[in-house]
């Protein structure tokens, strides 16, 4: 909804300060995997991170976050290497981006970045705009959408439904079109 004229943040005409962007050009075009974020209910099993990494190895995959492990395969490891303007100029210049539900997410999604973005237990639907370039993977359990109100105790079971396979698909996905789409898997 608009209000006062003022355009929703999804449209806000944003731009990477030339600096930030130029220390960053050897990694743009590339895709950018973030495996983490800061709630344990949205971040990426280590096995389906390593997963991702293989099955995205004919790419030219950047990997950003504060954790080194576990191992991901790709071109470029950025993890416990760059400060949050960092992430910013590499986000705003990546092709598209792999991330679980999480500050890298909107930063991707505010630069129309084409993203696959990976939900367990929280609903989709609340936290990204319709309008925005997503391909959202939802791991489909029965006690979701928990809304961090786990009932699963600390198992995650939805995060672990999601495959890399999957992960591809979605990401190919992302060129046919240019709104969110919501897959439960």
């Amino acid at each position: 909804m608009q209000l006062l004229d003022v355009p929703e943040l999804h449209q806000l005409p944003v731009s990477v300060p030339d600096e930030w962007a130029a220390r960053w050009e050897h990694v743009s075009g590339a895709t950018v995997v973030a495996p983490e974020a800061a709630f344990p209910a949205r971040q990426c099993p280590p096995a389906l991170a390593s997963s991702i990494g293989e099955a995205l190895r004919d790419r030219f995959v950047v990997v950003v976050g504060r954790e080194t492990v576990p191992p991901i395969a790709c071109r470029v490891d950025l993890r416990a290497m760059t400060a949050f303007e960092d992430l910013i100029a590499i986000v705003a210049g990546a092709r598209n981006v792999v991330c679980m539900d999480s500050a890298i997410l909107h930063l991707a999604a505010l630069f129309g970045v084409p993203t696959v973005a990976l939900f367990g237990g929280i609903s989709p639907e609340s936290r990204t705009h319709p309008d925005q370039h997503l391909a959202i993977l939802v791991g489909g359990v029965l006690c979701r959408p928990c809304n961090k109100n786990e009932t699963c105790g600390g198992a995650y079971h939805c995060l672990h439904r999601i495959r890399a396979e999957q992960v591809v698909v979605a990401l190919n996905s992302l060129q046919e079109r240019t709104t969110r789409s919501i897959t439960i898997v």
